[in-house]
């Protein structure tokens, strides 16, 4: 072999060396569970699922009966209701959610004052708003703010054209956005979660379990009362976490041997009350304590940190733009489908005379410009939503409450 030949096949093993080490460090290790130990703890995980989402029915119920109770007994004549907090996915964009949440504070109308929530749930980066809604201060609210705030390039990194080599989970490294999440979770908040479950009230979290292709929901709240803080904090972390991890993008997060990834990949929002049969079988839920005349009130708040319509778009013909634009009208597809769930939610429930139900939703207006960015939490961008939310829940005309059909050109009405 002549020195050129020697030089070649060294450059080789050199490049082919370094591939395979910096493939290595971007790759997660390989899945400790067989096939066959997945199918055999299938049966075993819905069990346990549905458990879960049994407790969650029964609380709600329990906090309704002692929410409608405590306003019978008022010498105060205080008005009962019980108010779901709905938080859609967005990423980025849920900075609007939030400066709403925040602007929602200064309303002193009677119906539309910002409430505290008998229940709060959250998808993607409404999981990471969720418990500083639950726990409804101003301080919370000024917490999860400068958390959105400190969100920049730096967040996520890009891991360059070796993500792209097979074996590798994901595009980005996350691991600063997730210490980011860590450093929220504090002590203190989980201390405060837990004096809501005590009373009942539930903070539900949801993530798409990939094993099992099916949506995954955790009530928060009930795990703070039943692990130590340290445990509790470590657990929420991990569903946090969870309930971000755009697929793709960002990397899966293994829980209990689990994979999980970011819960818009089943659903946008989660409305609510799984066990759905006490709404139209009177013989389910039992409430005699209800005066006919003064029904339970419920009422729905749905805040979508989206616009209902993508903003329009050349689409180039190329593989990676009709993805991307697919995927994007998929999502907004899912936001629309889910209010309309949720408004049918409510009018069966209103078949009932025992109950008097109401939704409310709000979006990002169609024709708010946001300007599109390579940087996938743009400063600048945070900002404007951030402004933007404030001013609209500061306004209580801003609620929405009829469900827009999927379809149909809404944008004329």
């Amino acid at each position: 072999m002549n020195i050129v030949k020697r030089s070649q096949c060294s450059v080789s093993v050199l490049l082919g060396v370094m591939l395979i080490s910096l493939s290595a460090c971007q790759t997660a290790p390989p899945r400790s569970i067989t096939e066959q130990e997945l199918a055999d703890g299938r049966q075993e995980y819905l069990r346990s699922y549905q458990s879960d989402l049994e407790k969650i029915s029964n609380k709600i119920e329990a906090r309704m009966v002692h929410e409608y109770k405590y306003a019978q007994l008022s010498i105060n004549n205080e008005s009962q209701s019980i108010d779901m907090l709905v938080i859609s996915g967005g990423g980025a964009f849920g900075a609007f959610g939030l400066g709403f949440l925040k602007g929602w504070g200064e309303v002193n109308e009677a119906n539309y004052k910002r409430p505290q929530f008998d229940y709060v749930s959250g998808i993607s980066t409404g999981a990471l708003i969720a418990p500083f809604a639950f726990i409804g201060t101003e301080t919370a609210y000024d917490h999860v703010i400068s958390l959105y705030k400190s969100l920049g390039p730096d967040s996520v990194r890009a891991q360059g054209l070796l993500s792209y080599l097979p074996g590798n989970v994901a595009l980005y490294d996350v691991s600063n956005l997730r210490e980011k999440i860590k450093s929220t979770i504090t002590e203190e908040l989980v201390k405060r979660i837990k004096i809501g479950a005590t009373e009942n009230r539930q903070l539900v979290v949801g993530a798409t379990n990939m094993d099992y292709g099916m949506l995954r929901v955790w009530d928060i709240a009930q795990i703070t009362s039943e692990a130590s803080t340290g445990d509790a904090a470590k657990q929420i972390v991990d569903i946090l976490h969870a309930s971000t991890a755009f697929p793709i993008l960002f990397p899966p997060v293994i829980i209990d041997n689990i994979m999980y990834i970011d819960g818009g990949a089943t659903m946008q929002i989660v409305g609510g009350i799984n066990d759905r049969s006490w709404a139209y079988d009177f013989e389910k839920m039992t409430l005699n304590i209800v005066n006919l005349k003064e029904p339970v009130k419920i009422r729905v708040w749905i805040i979508v940190n989206e616009k209902l319509l993508p903003d329009s778009k050349v689409v180039q013909s190329n593989w990676p733009s009709v993805a991307e634009r697919s995927m994007k009208t998929l999502l907004n597809a899912s936001i629309l489908k889910s209010i309309q769930d949720a408004d049918t939610f409510v009018n069966l429930i209103n078949q009932r005379p025992e109950f008097d139900a109401q939704m409310k939703f709000v979006t990002i207006p169609q024709d708010f410009p946001i300007a599109d960015s390579d940087v996938m939490f743009e400063p600048e961008i945070i900002k404007k939503l951030l402004k933007l939310g404030k001013k609209m829940g500061a306004d209580p005309m801003s609620w929405k409450e009829e469900a827009l059909r999927p379809g149909a050109p809404f944008e004329l009405n």
